[in-house]
């Protein structure tokens, strides 16, 4: 796997993490 792929991958799986945690914000 190249340094790019990790990133990009790493970058996503914050995003989802920060996406999961704005909606779980937002529906409670």
């Amino acid at each position: 796997m190249t340094t790019a792929d990790t990133s990009l991958l790493a970058a996503a799986f914050v995003l989802g993490l920060g996406v999961a945690v704005l909606l779980n914000a937002l529906l409670t």
